[in-house]
Protein backbone atom coordinates (compact mmCIF):
# COMPACT_ATOMS: atom_id res chain seq x y z
CA UNK A 1 0.00 0.00 0.00
CA UNK A 2 1.12 3.37 -0.77
CA UNK A 3 2.18 5.63 2.03
CA UNK A 4 -0.35 8.51 1.35
CA UNK A 5 -2.79 5.92 1.47
CA UNK A 6 -1.55 4.51 4.90
CA UNK A 7 -4.25 4.27 8.01
CA UNK A 8 -4.52 7.53 10.28
CA UNK A 9 -4.16 4.73 12.70
CA UNK A 10 -0.36 3.73 11.38
CA UNK A 11 0.49 7.87 11.10
CA UNK A 12 -0.19 8.04 14.72
CA UNK A 13 1.76 4.71 15.48
CA UNK A 14 4.36 6.67 13.55
CA UNK A 15 4.33 10.23 15.25
CA UNK A 16 4.55 8.02 18.79
CA UNK A 17 7.39 6.04 18.14
CA UNK A 18 9.06 8.64 16.33
CA UNK A 19 12.07 8.46 13.32
CA UNK A 20 15.67 8.16 13.99
CA UNK A 21 16.72 11.46 12.68
CA UNK A 22 18.34 12.06 9.19
CA UNK A 23 22.32 11.92 9.30
CA UNK A 24 23.79 15.07 7.40
CA UNK A 25 27.17 14.41 6.16
CA UNK A 26 28.67 15.78 2.85
CA UNK A 27 30.13 12.76 2.25
CA UNK A 28 29.05 10.15 -0.91
CA UNK A 29 29.95 6.30 -1.16
CA UNK A 30 33.60 5.85 -2.01
CA UNK A 31 32.48 2.49 -3.53
CA UNK A 32 30.47 2.10 -6.82
CA UNK A 33 27.31 -0.55 -5.22
CA UNK A 34 27.39 -3.98 -6.53
CA UNK A 35 25.34 -4.68 -10.11
CA UNK A 36 21.82 -5.95 -9.95
CA UNK A 37 19.86 -8.07 -11.83
CA UNK A 38 17.72 -6.59 -14.82
CA UNK A 39 14.51 -7.29 -14.33
CA UNK A 40 11.16 -5.76 -13.86
CA UNK A 41 11.57 -6.01 -10.17
CA UNK A 42 14.88 -5.69 -9.60
CA UNK A 43 16.00 -3.71 -6.08
CA UNK A 44 18.60 -1.88 -5.02
CA UNK A 45 19.33 -1.68 -0.87
CA UNK A 46 20.31 1.66 0.06
CA UNK A 47 23.10 1.73 3.49
CA UNK A 48 20.16 3.08 5.59
CA UNK A 49 18.46 -0.33 6.14
CA UNK A 50 18.13 -0.29 9.56
CA UNK A 51 17.13 3.28 10.52
CA UNK A 52 14.14 4.61 9.97
CA UNK A 53 13.48 7.96 8.03
CA UNK A 54 11.48 10.73 8.21
CA UNK A 55 12.19 12.46 4.59
CA UNK A 56 14.34 11.66 1.60
CA UNK A 57 15.76 13.44 -1.15
CA UNK A 58 16.25 12.46 -4.92
CA UNK A 59 18.22 14.43 -6.94
CA UNK A 60 18.40 14.40 -10.45
CA UNK A 61 21.12 14.37 -13.25
CA UNK A 62 19.59 14.62 -17.01
CA UNK A 63 21.53 15.02 -20.35
CA UNK A 64 24.77 15.38 -18.94
CA UNK A 65 26.35 14.55 -22.30
CA UNK A 66 29.57 12.99 -21.41
CA UNK A 67 30.91 16.21 -19.65
CA UNK A 68 32.87 14.35 -16.97
CA UNK A 69 36.67 16.58 -16.92
CA UNK A 70 35.96 19.50 -16.71
CA UNK A 71 37.40 21.04 -19.71
CA UNK A 72 36.28 23.81 -21.79
CA UNK A 73 34.70 25.58 -19.11
CA UNK A 74 32.50 22.99 -18.24
CA UNK A 75 32.38 21.81 -14.41
CA UNK A 76 33.86 18.54 -14.03
CA UNK A 77 32.11 14.84 -12.30
CA UNK A 78 33.78 16.36 -9.05
CA UNK A 79 32.38 19.12 -9.22
CA UNK A 80 29.04 18.02 -9.73
CA UNK A 81 29.32 15.50 -6.71
CA UNK A 82 30.84 18.21 -4.31
CA UNK A 83 27.48 20.26 -5.80
CA UNK A 84 25.19 18.15 -4.30
CA UNK A 85 26.88 16.68 -1.50
CA UNK A 86 26.53 20.55 0.07
CA UNK A 87 22.77 21.06 -0.71
CA UNK A 88 21.27 21.33 2.09
CA UNK A 89 18.45 18.37 1.77
CA UNK A 90 21.49 16.21 1.03
CA UNK A 91 22.14 13.26 3.21
CA UNK A 92 24.54 9.91 1.93
CA UNK A 93 22.62 7.30 3.41
CA UNK A 94 19.12 8.44 2.30
CA UNK A 95 19.37 10.15 -0.49
CA UNK A 96 19.11 8.80 -4.17
CA UNK A 97 20.39 10.17 -7.54
CA UNK A 98 19.31 9.04 -10.99
CA UNK A 99 19.59 9.97 -14.17
CA UNK A 100 16.92 11.05 -16.51
CA UNK A 101 19.09 10.21 -19.75
CA UNK A 102 21.54 11.37 -22.46
CA UNK A 103 24.57 10.50 -19.83
CA UNK A 104 27.78 9.16 -22.68
CA UNK A 105 27.46 10.97 -25.73
CA UNK A 106 28.91 14.39 -26.26
CA UNK A 107 32.88 14.79 -25.07
CA UNK A 108 35.79 13.26 -26.19
CA UNK A 109 36.78 12.02 -22.57
CA UNK A 110 33.39 9.92 -22.62
CA UNK A 111 33.35 8.48 -26.36
CA UNK A 112 36.38 7.45 -25.86
CA UNK A 113 35.33 3.93 -24.54
CA UNK A 114 31.43 4.84 -25.70
CA UNK A 115 30.61 5.76 -22.20
CA UNK A 116 32.07 2.89 -20.48
CA UNK A 117 34.15 4.55 -17.95
CA UNK A 118 31.74 7.25 -17.76
CA UNK A 119 29.19 4.56 -16.49
CA UNK A 120 31.88 3.19 -13.83
CA UNK A 121 32.26 6.39 -12.81
CA UNK A 122 28.52 7.41 -12.46
CA UNK A 123 28.78 4.20 -10.09
CA UNK A 124 31.35 5.80 -8.13
CA UNK A 125 29.38 8.50 -7.53
CA UNK A 126 26.51 6.96 -6.56
CA UNK A 127 24.20 7.00 -9.17
CA UNK A 128 21.15 3.91 -8.61
CA UNK A 129 18.67 4.85 -11.32
CA UNK A 130 18.93 5.80 -15.38
CA UNK A 131 16.09 6.25 -17.45
CA UNK A 132 17.74 5.99 -20.84
CA UNK A 133 18.06 8.66 -23.41
CA UNK A 134 18.12 8.77 -27.16
CA UNK A 135 21.31 9.29 -27.39
CA UNK A 136 22.53 6.34 -25.59
CA UNK A 137 21.00 4.37 -28.60
CA UNK A 138 24.02 6.39 -30.50
CA UNK A 139 26.26 3.28 -30.17
CA UNK A 140 23.50 0.93 -30.98
CA UNK A 141 22.02 -1.80 -28.20
CA UNK A 142 24.97 -3.99 -28.08
CA UNK A 143 27.00 -0.52 -26.70
CA UNK A 144 24.08 -0.82 -24.05
CA UNK A 145 23.72 -3.95 -22.97
CA UNK A 146 27.43 -3.92 -22.49
CA UNK A 147 27.80 -0.42 -20.36
CA UNK A 148 25.14 -2.13 -18.43
CA UNK A 149 26.53 -5.32 -17.82
CA UNK A 150 29.36 -2.72 -16.17
CA UNK A 151 26.49 -0.50 -14.06
CA UNK A 152 26.27 -0.36 -10.65
CA UNK A 153 22.62 1.06 -11.10
CA UNK A 154 19.59 -0.16 -13.03
CA UNK A 155 18.50 1.11 -16.87
CA UNK A 156 15.30 1.70 -17.29
CA UNK A 157 12.66 1.83 -20.14
CA UNK A 158 9.55 1.26 -20.01
CA UNK A 159 8.02 1.40 -22.95
CA UNK A 160 10.77 0.23 -25.10
CA UNK A 161 8.81 -2.07 -27.57
CA UNK A 162 9.53 -5.12 -30.20
CA UNK A 163 8.28 -3.21 -33.21
CA UNK A 164 6.53 -6.37 -34.90
CA UNK A 165 4.91 -7.98 -31.39
CA UNK A 166 4.80 -4.99 -29.68
CA UNK A 167 5.92 -6.42 -26.12
CA UNK A 168 8.10 -4.99 -23.96
CA UNK A 169 12.22 -5.10 -24.82
CA UNK A 170 13.19 -8.19 -22.73
CA UNK A 171 16.72 -7.00 -21.73
CA UNK A 172 16.08 -3.89 -20.06
CA UNK A 173 13.75 -2.67 -17.13
CA UNK A 174 10.40 -0.84 -17.35
CA UNK A 175 10.93 -0.06 -13.33
CA UNK A 176 12.64 -0.42 -10.04
CA UNK A 177 12.65 0.17 -6.43
CA UNK A 178 15.05 1.58 -4.13
CA UNK A 179 15.31 0.59 -0.64
CA UNK A 180 15.86 3.77 1.67
CA UNK A 181 15.71 2.64 5.58
CA UNK A 182 12.13 1.15 6.17
CA UNK A 183 10.83 2.84 2.68
CA UNK A 184 10.35 1.26 -0.43
CA UNK A 185 11.08 4.06 -3.53
CA UNK A 186 10.20 3.16 -6.70
CA UNK A 187 11.30 4.37 -9.99
CA UNK A 188 9.50 4.10 -13.80
CA UNK A 189 11.91 5.17 -16.56
CA UNK A 190 10.42 6.33 -20.17
CA UNK A 191 11.40 7.86 -23.44
CA UNK A 192 9.82 10.39 -25.19
CA UNK A 193 7.49 8.53 -28.24
CA UNK A 194 8.31 10.82 -30.48
CA UNK A 195 12.45 10.51 -30.36
CA UNK A 196 13.12 7.58 -32.54
CA UNK A 197 13.28 10.16 -35.91
CA UNK A 198 16.24 11.76 -33.03
CA UNK A 199 17.99 8.58 -33.25
CA UNK A 200 19.94 7.13 -36.39
CA UNK A 201 18.53 4.60 -38.67
CA UNK A 202 19.02 0.86 -37.93
CA UNK A 203 20.46 1.63 -34.24
CA UNK A 204 16.89 0.61 -32.86
CA UNK A 205 17.20 -2.36 -34.42
CA UNK A 206 13.58 -3.97 -34.14
CA UNK A 207 12.64 -1.71 -31.38
CA UNK A 208 10.66 1.73 -30.78
CA UNK A 209 9.53 3.91 -27.81
CA UNK A 210 5.40 3.29 -27.93
CA UNK A 211 2.74 5.83 -26.72
CA UNK A 212 0.82 3.24 -25.71
CA UNK A 213 0.46 3.69 -22.01
CA UNK A 214 -0.93 0.84 -20.76
CA UNK A 215 3.14 -0.67 -20.92
CA UNK A 216 4.63 2.17 -18.80
CA UNK A 217 1.32 1.33 -16.46
CA UNK A 218 1.51 -2.39 -16.24
CA UNK A 219 5.70 -1.74 -15.11
CA UNK A 220 4.18 0.80 -12.32
CA UNK A 221 2.09 -2.10 -11.19
CA UNK A 222 5.10 -4.64 -11.56
CA UNK A 223 6.77 -3.36 -8.39
CA UNK A 224 6.05 -2.80 -4.54
CA UNK A 225 6.72 0.94 -3.65
CA UNK A 226 5.05 2.90 -1.36
CA UNK A 227 6.12 6.24 -3.52
CA UNK A 228 6.64 6.06 -7.15
CA UNK A 229 8.62 8.76 -9.54
CA UNK A 230 8.46 8.88 -13.15
CA UNK A 231 11.78 9.61 -14.68
CA UNK A 232 11.16 10.67 -18.65
CA UNK A 233 13.59 11.56 -21.31
CA UNK A 234 11.27 13.58 -22.16
CA UNK A 235 10.32 17.56 -21.54
CA UNK A 236 8.00 18.94 -18.72
CA UNK A 237 5.98 20.11 -20.84
CA UNK A 238 5.11 16.92 -22.34
CA UNK A 239 1.32 16.11 -23.11
CA UNK A 240 2.55 12.04 -22.88
CA UNK A 241 3.72 12.73 -19.48
CA UNK A 242 0.67 14.58 -18.30
CA UNK A 243 -1.39 11.41 -19.81
CA UNK A 244 1.24 9.00 -17.73
CA UNK A 245 0.62 11.05 -14.55
CA UNK A 246 -2.84 11.17 -14.98
CA UNK A 247 -3.42 7.14 -14.88
CA UNK A 248 -1.10 6.31 -11.73
CA UNK A 249 0.05 7.75 -8.86
CA UNK A 250 3.13 9.44 -9.24
CA UNK A 251 5.37 11.42 -6.37
CA UNK A 252 6.95 13.84 -9.16
CA UNK A 253 8.79 13.34 -12.46
CA UNK A 254 12.11 14.21 -13.42
CA UNK A 255 12.46 15.03 -16.83
CA UNK A 256 15.31 15.47 -19.69
CA UNK A 257 16.07 15.89 -23.41
CA UNK A 258 15.17 19.71 -23.94
CA UNK A 259 18.01 20.83 -21.82
CA UNK A 260 16.25 23.07 -20.27
CA UNK A 261 15.90 24.21 -16.52
CA UNK A 262 11.86 23.80 -15.90
CA UNK A 263 10.32 23.56 -13.07
CA UNK A 264 6.56 22.72 -13.80
CA UNK A 265 3.63 21.27 -12.53
CA UNK A 266 1.67 18.36 -14.05
CA UNK A 267 -1.89 17.42 -12.28
CA UNK A 268 -0.50 18.58 -8.76
CA UNK A 269 2.70 17.17 -9.21
CA UNK A 270 6.32 18.81 -9.38
CA UNK A 271 7.99 18.02 -12.94
CA UNK A 272 11.70 19.38 -13.03
CA UNK A 273 14.83 19.08 -15.71
CA UNK A 274 18.41 20.72 -14.50
CA UNK A 275 19.48 21.74 -17.81
CA UNK A 276 22.26 19.90 -19.27
CA UNK A 277 25.67 19.33 -19.56
CA UNK A 278 27.08 19.16 -16.25
CA UNK A 279 25.04 23.00 -15.88
CA UNK A 280 22.86 21.63 -13.38
CA UNK A 281 20.73 19.71 -11.44
CA UNK A 282 17.19 19.00 -9.95
CA UNK A 283 15.76 17.20 -6.76
CA UNK A 284 12.78 16.21 -4.71
CA UNK A 285 12.30 16.10 -0.95
CA UNK A 286 10.13 13.53 0.03
CA UNK A 287 7.93 13.53 3.00
CA UNK A 288 7.64 9.93 4.14
CA UNK A 289 4.88 10.37 6.65
CA UNK A 290 2.45 11.01 3.68
CA UNK A 291 4.32 10.48 0.66
CA UNK A 292 4.23 14.04 -0.95
CA UNK A 293 7.42 16.06 -2.03
CA UNK A 294 7.67 19.45 -0.04
CA UNK A 295 10.19 20.98 -2.16
CA UNK A 296 11.25 20.64 -5.58
CA UNK A 297 13.89 22.77 -7.01
CA UNK A 298 16.71 23.24 -9.46
CA UNK A 299 20.43 23.68 -9.07
CA UNK A 300 23.49 24.87 -10.88
CA UNK A 301 26.79 22.80 -10.59
CA UNK A 302 29.40 24.66 -8.86
CA UNK A 303 33.25 24.26 -8.44
CA UNK A 304 32.72 22.09 -4.91
CA UNK A 305 35.08 19.81 -3.51
CA UNK A 306 33.77 16.36 -3.14
CA UNK A 307 34.94 14.12 -0.41
CA UNK A 308 34.53 11.26 -3.18
CA UNK A 309 38.14 10.02 -2.64
CA UNK A 310 37.33 7.32 -4.70
CA UNK A 311 35.79 9.25 -7.47
CA UNK A 312 38.21 11.89 -7.32
CA UNK A 313 41.30 9.30 -8.07
CA UNK A 314 39.40 6.87 -10.73
CA UNK A 315 38.43 9.82 -12.24
CA UNK A 316 42.02 11.60 -12.58
CA UNK A 317 43.52 8.04 -13.46
CA UNK A 318 41.08 7.80 -16.67
CA UNK A 319 42.05 11.45 -18.08
CA UNK A 320 45.81 10.68 -17.52
CA UNK A 321 45.44 7.93 -20.02
CA UNK A 322 43.46 9.82 -22.73
CA UNK A 323 45.93 10.12 -25.93
CA UNK A 324 46.12 14.41 -26.61
CA UNK A 325 47.69 13.87 -29.99
CA UNK A 326 47.48 17.16 -32.06
CA UNK A 327 46.66 16.86 -35.59
CA UNK A 328 47.56 20.34 -36.03
CA UNK A 329 46.81 24.18 -35.34
CA UNK A 330 43.83 26.28 -35.14
CA UNK A 331 42.92 29.83 -34.07
CA UNK A 332 40.28 33.21 -34.62
CA UNK A 333 37.11 33.79 -33.34
CA UNK A 334 35.04 30.87 -34.09
CA UNK A 335 31.21 30.54 -33.58
CA UNK A 336 28.94 27.74 -35.04
CA UNK A 337 28.87 29.13 -38.44
CA UNK A 338 32.44 28.66 -39.13
CA UNK A 339 32.75 25.50 -37.38
CA UNK A 340 30.16 24.28 -39.74
CA UNK A 341 31.63 25.37 -42.29
CA UNK A 342 34.89 24.16 -41.99
CA UNK A 343 33.62 20.71 -41.34
CA UNK A 344 31.24 20.81 -44.54
CA UNK A 345 35.42 21.65 -45.54
CA UNK A 346 36.66 18.40 -44.42
CA UNK A 347 33.93 16.54 -45.80
CA UNK A 348 34.34 18.16 -49.40
CA UNK A 349 38.34 17.34 -49.44
CA UNK A 350 37.63 13.40 -48.04
CA UNK A 351 35.44 12.67 -51.51
CA UNK A 352 38.16 14.21 -53.49
CA UNK A 353 41.10 12.57 -52.11
CA UNK A 354 39.26 8.74 -51.83
CA UNK A 355 37.71 9.58 -55.38
CA UNK A 356 40.06 11.48 -57.57
CA UNK A 357 38.45 10.38 -60.51
CA UNK A 358 34.91 12.07 -59.66
CA UNK A 359 33.69 14.87 -60.92
CA UNK A 360 33.27 17.20 -58.52
CA UNK A 361 31.68 19.94 -59.81
CA UNK A 362 28.53 19.13 -58.49
CA UNK A 363 29.46 18.16 -55.15
CA UNK A 364 27.46 19.51 -52.13
CA UNK A 365 28.40 18.93 -48.45
CA UNK A 366 25.40 18.53 -46.41
CA UNK A 367 25.23 18.21 -42.56
CA UNK A 368 22.18 18.32 -39.50
CA UNK A 369 22.33 21.23 -37.63
CA UNK A 370 21.34 19.62 -34.41
CA UNK A 371 24.64 17.04 -34.99
CA UNK A 372 27.16 20.38 -34.30
CA UNK A 373 26.97 20.26 -31.18
CA UNK A 374 29.22 23.24 -30.19
CA UNK A 375 31.48 25.73 -31.97
CA UNK A 376 35.51 25.27 -32.08
CA UNK A 377 38.05 27.18 -29.10
CA UNK A 378 38.10 30.89 -29.53
CA UNK A 379 41.81 31.65 -29.47
CA UNK A 380 43.99 34.55 -30.19
CA UNK A 381 47.14 32.93 -30.89
CA UNK A 382 47.54 28.85 -32.81
CA UNK A 383 46.11 26.10 -30.53
CA UNK A 384 46.62 22.45 -30.46
CA UNK A 385 43.93 21.17 -33.03
CA UNK A 386 43.49 17.70 -30.88
CA UNK A 387 40.72 15.02 -30.81
CA UNK A 388 39.07 16.46 -28.04
CA UNK A 389 38.63 19.54 -29.68
CA UNK A 390 37.35 18.07 -33.03
CA UNK A 391 34.79 16.04 -30.79
CA UNK A 392 33.53 18.74 -28.90
CA UNK A 393 31.58 19.66 -32.26
CA UNK A 394 31.02 16.30 -33.77
CA UNK A 395 31.03 13.43 -31.08
CA UNK A 396 28.79 11.21 -32.82
CA UNK A 397 30.01 7.90 -34.94
CA UNK A 398 28.44 9.80 -37.96
CA UNK A 399 29.57 7.52 -40.88
CA UNK A 400 30.47 9.48 -44.46
CA UNK A 401 28.00 8.72 -46.98
CA UNK A 402 28.01 9.98 -50.44
CA UNK A 403 24.45 10.12 -52.95
CA UNK A 404 24.86 10.50 -56.23
CA UNK A 405 22.58 12.57 -59.06
CA UNK A 406 19.74 13.66 -56.34
CA UNK A 407 17.13 16.29 -56.66
CA UNK A 408 18.13 19.09 -54.27
CA UNK A 409 14.64 20.33 -52.81
CA UNK A 410 14.03 23.09 -49.47
CA UNK A 411 14.55 20.44 -46.93
CA UNK A 412 18.50 21.75 -48.03
CA UNK A 413 17.91 25.06 -46.17
CA UNK A 414 17.00 22.83 -42.44
CA UNK A 415 20.76 22.04 -42.65
CA UNK A 416 24.30 23.09 -42.67
CA UNK A 417 24.82 22.48 -46.68
CA UNK A 418 27.98 24.02 -49.04
CA UNK A 419 26.89 25.45 -51.96
CA UNK A 420 24.22 27.85 -51.49
CA UNK A 421 23.28 27.53 -55.33
CA UNK A 422 22.38 24.39 -55.11
CA UNK A 423 18.84 24.25 -54.77
CA UNK A 424 19.21 26.48 -58.41
CA UNK A 425 20.41 22.99 -60.05
CA UNK A 426 18.67 19.80 -61.57
CA UNK A 427 20.85 17.10 -59.63
CA UNK A 428 23.90 17.58 -57.11
CA UNK A 429 26.07 14.80 -55.83
CA UNK A 430 25.50 14.99 -51.38
CA UNK A 431 28.48 14.06 -49.37
CA UNK A 432 26.84 13.92 -45.74
CA UNK A 433 26.38 11.46 -42.65
CA UNK A 434 24.29 8.72 -42.32
CA UNK A 435 21.77 10.21 -39.88
CA UNK A 436 20.81 11.94 -42.90
CA UNK A 437 20.60 8.97 -45.03
CA UNK A 438 16.75 7.63 -44.66
CA UNK A 439 13.57 8.49 -46.07
CA UNK A 440 12.42 10.66 -43.29
CA UNK A 441 13.99 13.68 -44.20
CA UNK A 442 13.06 14.06 -47.96
CA UNK A 443 13.66 11.71 -51.31
CA UNK A 444 16.75 13.40 -51.31
CA UNK A 445 18.43 11.72 -48.80
CA UNK A 446 16.63 7.93 -49.94
CA UNK A 447 19.14 5.48 -48.68
CA UNK A 448 18.60 3.19 -52.43
CA UNK A 449 21.88 3.78 -53.98
CA UNK A 450 23.76 5.08 -51.18
CA UNK A 451 27.34 4.84 -51.22
CA UNK A 452 29.34 4.31 -47.43
CA UNK A 453 32.90 6.27 -47.84
CA UNK A 454 35.65 3.99 -46.79
CA UNK A 455 38.86 4.89 -44.79
CA UNK A 456 41.61 3.95 -47.23
CA UNK A 457 44.03 2.95 -44.75
CA UNK A 458 41.75 0.30 -42.61
CA UNK A 459 39.00 -0.68 -45.08
CA UNK A 460 36.71 0.53 -42.25
CA UNK A 461 33.49 2.98 -42.67
CA UNK A 462 34.98 6.64 -42.16
CA UNK A 463 33.89 8.49 -39.31
CA UNK A 464 33.47 12.35 -39.85
CA UNK A 465 35.39 13.06 -36.42
CA UNK A 466 38.66 10.66 -38.12
CA UNK A 467 37.82 12.47 -41.69
CA UNK A 468 38.09 15.58 -39.84
CA UNK A 469 41.05 15.04 -38.10
CA UNK A 470 42.83 13.54 -41.37
CA UNK A 471 42.00 17.09 -43.28
CA UNK A 472 43.41 19.03 -40.09
CA UNK A 473 46.93 17.19 -40.75
CA UNK A 474 46.87 17.55 -44.32
CA UNK A 475 46.65 20.96 -43.48
CA UNK A 476 49.50 21.05 -40.97
CA UNK A 477 51.52 19.19 -43.52
CA UNK A 478 51.23 22.27 -45.63
CA UNK A 479 52.14 24.45 -42.93
CA UNK A 480 48.38 25.91 -42.64
CA UNK A 481 46.80 26.89 -39.36
CA UNK A 482 43.03 26.44 -39.46
CA UNK A 483 41.53 30.15 -38.81
CA UNK A 484 38.27 30.93 -38.26
CA UNK A 485 37.84 33.89 -40.73
CA UNK A 486 38.94 31.24 -43.79
CA UNK A 487 35.58 29.94 -42.98
CA UNK A 488 33.21 32.49 -43.10
CA UNK A 489 32.07 30.92 -46.14
CA UNK A 490 32.81 27.46 -47.63
CA UNK A 491 35.60 27.72 -49.97
CA UNK A 492 34.20 26.92 -53.44
CA UNK A 493 35.13 23.09 -54.63
CA UNK A 494 37.56 23.84 -56.77
CA UNK A 495 39.66 25.84 -53.82
CA UNK A 496 39.86 22.90 -51.48
CA UNK A 497 42.80 21.07 -51.93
Amino acid sequence: MRIQRLALLTIALGLLIGCAPTEQTSSSSSEPQSSQPQNSSSQLQSSSSHKDVDSITVFSINDLHGKIGGDDGNHSLTDLAGTIESNPYYDADTSIIVSAGDLWQGSYASGYDKGFTTTELMGTLGLKVMALGNHEFDWGIETIEKNMAAASFTFLCANLVDATTKKEADWIDGATTVTVGDRTIGFVGVMGPDLESSIKSGMLENYEFTDDTSVVDAAYDAIDADVTFLIAHESADSDYLRTLVAERDYAGVFCGHSHQFQDEVIDGIPALQGGSDNRGYSYMVLDTSDGTVTKADTAYTETKPTSNQALIKQLEDYLKSLPQESFGKLEGYWNKEKTANFVLTAMIYMVKVIYPDMDTSKLVAVHNKGGIRSSYPSSSTPTDFTMEVIQKVSPFDNKLMLLKDRTPDSSLNSHYYSDHSALNRSSIDIVTIDYLVNDDYSPMFTPTGAITIKNPKTGDDYILYDAIATYVEHLDQQGITVRADDYSNVPSVDKII
